[in-house]
This record gives C-alpha cells, sequence and structure tokens, in this order.
C-alpha cells in the first residue's frame, strides 16, 4: 500500500490566469511522435513568489531551434530553450534536467529577470518510441473527444527519462489507461487523480523514497460546431480560432467546406444531409457537453430548424441562430408544435451574437464570437 502524496508548498492551484493549453499542446505532441519527430518540452513544476508564468505552462522545443507555447518568454524561457536544443544534439543519455530560476535578480544586467519570484522548470526529451507515442496518443484522443483527461508525469531525478501517464475518469481503482513505462499501482493511481482535480501541482510520496509527480487536470478544450460554411462562418472560424477555440466546421456542400478555405479550422466535414448530424461516423465519439458551442449559420431556414432540433437534444453548453427576430419566430413556432417547450428555447442565443450594429460577415462574427467568449468566462445569460 503506497503511502500518502504531499502536496509540494507554493504551487498554484489550476484556473489562474495564464493556463496552459496543455490539450492543445497534447495534441500536437502526439502527431509529432506520431511522424518519428524527437522533440524537448519545458515544463514549469512550481514557482514561488512572482513569475510569469505557473505551474503546467509548457514549451514545445523542435531541433531545428523553433519553439511552440510559452513558459513565460525572458531569460527563463531562453535558458529552457537553449537546454532543450542541447539535449536534443547530445547522444550523452541525459533525458531531462532540471533548471531553478532564482528572478530576484538586482543587477541592471538582469532586467528580464526582476519578477522576484523562482521557477522549476523540467526539460525533458520525447522520443517517438511505441510506448511514449501510446501515451501522448491516448491523451490526444480523449482531449479531441471531449473527455476530461487526468495526466501524470514521474519525475526520477538524474537525468533520466520520467515517465507520463494518462488516467481517464471511471478508472482510477484500474490501471492506468496509458503509461510510457512500468505503471503505478491501483491505490497510487486513484491518490494521483485525487491531487491532479486540484493540480497543476506537484506532489511528492514520502514512502516511495521522496517519489515526485506533476499531476494535473486535462480538461477538453472548448469546441465550436459551426453548422454551415458560407462568408459568416469563413469568418467565425478565423475569429474564433484566434479566441482559443477548437472550430469544426460542418456543411453538405465539399465546394464550401474543405480545409483550403478554412485553414484555421481543426476539422472540416462534409456531411450528407443535416439530419442526424451527431450521429454521423465524424461526430458520434465527440462529446457535447458543456465546453460545446453550437453555432448555426446554414443557408436556410429549413437547415437552421433542423440542426437547431438537434442541438437542444444535446447537452451543449452554448446554442446560437443567426437570422433576424421574424425568422427565430418562425422556426420556433414550428418547433413549439413538434413539441419543444419555452424552456428549450430559452436556451437559445438568437439573434446569435452581441448587439454591435454588426453588417459585414467580418463584424457579424466579431459579435458571435464576443458573445462565445462572454458564456465562457461569465457564463449563460
Amino acid at each position: 500500500m503506497p503511502g500518502p502524496f504531499w502536496p509540494q508548498a507554493n504551487v498554484d492551484h489550476a484556473h489562474h490566469y495564464g493556463a496552459p493549453a496543455m490539450p492543445q499542446l497534447m495534441q500536437r505532441i502526439a502527431d509529432l511522435l506520431k511522424h518519428g519527430e524527437t522533440i524537448a518540452l519545458a515544463t514549469i513544476l512550481q514557482q514561488d513568489g512572482s513569475t510569469p508564468r505557473t505551474a503546467g505552462a509548457r514549451m514545445l522545443i523542435m531541433s531545428d531551434g523553433t519553439s511552440e507555447g510559452t513558459i513565460g518568454g525572458g531569460l527563463a524561457e531562453a535558458m529552457a530553450q537553449r537546454r532543450g536544443q542541447q539535449m536534443l544534439a547530445s547522444e550523452d543519455g541525459v533525458h531531462a534536467h532540471i533548471l531553478d530560476v532564482d528572478m530576484s535578480s538586482k543587477k541592471p544586467t538582469d532586467m528580464d529577470m526582476i519578477c522576484g519570484g523562482c521557477l522549476e522548470i523540467l526539460v525533458e526529451v520525447l522520443t517517438p518510441d511505441p510506448e511514449t507515442a501510446a501515451v501522448f496518443a491516448a491523451g490526444s484522443e480523449a482531449v479531441r473527444s471531449g473527455r476530461t483527461t487526468y495526466f501524470a508525469t514521474h519525475l526520477p531525478g538524474g537525468g533520466r527519462r520520467p515517465d507520463h501517464c494518462v488516467v481517464l475518469p471511471g478508472s482510477e481503482s484500474d490501471a492506468p489507461d496509458a503509461c510510457a513505462a512500468q505503471a503505478p499501482d491501483s491505490a497510487s493511481v486513484s491518490i494521483i487523480v485525487d491531487a491532479a482535480k486540484g493540480g497543476p501541482w506537484v506532489v511528492t510520496q514520502p514512502d516511495a523514497g521522496g517519489a515526485r509527480w506533476l499531476v494535473e487536470t486535462l480538461n477538453p478544450p472548448d469546441m465550436v460546431y459551426l453548422f454551415g460554411a458560407g462568408h459568416v462562418a469563413l469568418a467565425t472560424a478565423a475569429v474564433a480560432a484566434q479566441a482559443d477555440f477548437h472550430v469544426t466546421v460542418l456543411d453538405d456542400r465539399d465546394e464550401f467546406a474543405n480545409q483550403e478555405r478554412y485553414p484555421n479550422a481543426h476539422r472540416v466535414i462534409v456531411l450528407d444531409s443535416f439530419a442526424d448530424v451527431f450521429q454521423s461516423p465524424e461526430l458520434r465519439r465527440d462529446r457535447i457537453g458543456p465546453s460545446s458551442y453550437i453555432v448555426i449559420v446554414t443557408r436556410g431556414h429549413s437547415h437552421d430548424g433542423s440542426v437547431l432540433r438537434q442541438a437542444l437534444d444535446t447537452e451543449a453548453g452554448y446554442i446560437g441562430m443567426i437570422g433576424s427576430r421574424s425568422k427565430r419566430e418562425a422556426v420556433y413556432r414550428n418547433m413549439r408544435e413538434a413539441g419543444y417547450t419555452d424552456a428549450d428555447l430559452g436556451r437559445v442565443h438568437s439573434p446569435i451574437g452581441l448587439e454591435i450594429g454588426a453588417q459585414t460577415p467580418g463584424e457579424i462574427a466579431v459579435s458571435i464570437v464576443a458573445e462565445l467568449v462572454q458564456h465562457r468566462r461569465l457564463g449563460g445569460r
């Protein structure tokens, strides 16, 4: 029976400003490993005092010197990037290095290091071996399908390769869903999951020789399902992507719904029709839940009404439909006749978007995404 895990001191909980986009990075890492890339990953394990980023922030470092993500910029990030490139170029067998960065310097030459706090940064090498690739693939698939995932990184020290594990809710008492090395026992998994719900933070298991884990919950990204691929959808997809939504575009016209027109969309799906869209092969495995945003901007009233009826049968956190108030009332009248209640229709934002006098597709897109952000940050109206 493993001993208790103790949270490390001076570590912020989740939902802080500047929270890392690990769900998105999980998918990016899985793709790079799938294609045989070896990369370095810099992760803030913990911080003490004032720092530009906090526990869980990450940055990918490529062998060509480029990077994705940020751990706060400045000299601390430069140090991590330089160490990552050195490890990628080296054959000395060192797979991990921990940087302790003191940002309290008062030297005039260290103006990038005057936040006043301290950072502990893990820099590790991720190789495309089957075990590592499988862990990140499992995490990526969970994120893509809208499931919450618990992610744990064992920190062995001594330059040895960290071990990563993915645990899905409901499997806490069983073995992890994927591990890159020897999996922790079921009791340890349960404790890791409990700690992850308050993370990201480093926890220590005293009875296991002081073993340390970075544990965190990876919540699915906010998913925008954009029904319709016309001019308004084109602008909305671009603005939504800039606001860190994962965008899926759906239409039954392949000349409109294609990746070339929608380079910022994470998925573009050509439907056979707008009937039974959530049972289509492409969406069947998606969990339409509180972090799902359904935006209905099809080319006609009948398609809008069809998608709206299906949307109201889901648990989507946000449902919006484009159109004038007279169009909305015509659609609502048909839906009431079909048995939908005023409470059902009260879930719908229509006319969609904040009232800013928008007229052009670009302006309408800004009003729509502004309402999505308002819902994400402030909750339902």
